[in-house]
């Protein structure tokens, strides 16, 4: 993964990244990450589905527990359901 330094942001975009930043309990680069891919796909005009990067950072800890567990569940072999 490539890592890249953004000079002369303006102050404003700086702001609205750190805000939103903040509402999602996340980091900025999460922020910035998302934001980039969103451009891209729209710069190349592609409407597919969010990639898992996109969801770097924006779940809640409640939200998490709730996907991990579902995933958890997911892998659970029913032995009576496979032995027939």
């Amino acid at each position: 993964m490539g890592h890249l330094s953004i000079r002369r942001l303006p102050q404003g975009l700086e702001r609205q990244i750190t805000r939103e930043a903040r509402r999602r309990h996340t980091t900025k680069t999460a922020v910035v990450l998302e934001y980039l891919e969103h451009g891209a796909r729209a710069a190349r005009g592609a409407h597919a589905r969010p990639s898992l990067r996109a969801w770097a950072g924006k779940l809640s800890a409640r939200d998490l527990e709730r996907v991990l567990r579902a995933s958890r569940a997911q892998r659970i072999v029913d032995d009576e359901l496979w032995s027939q």
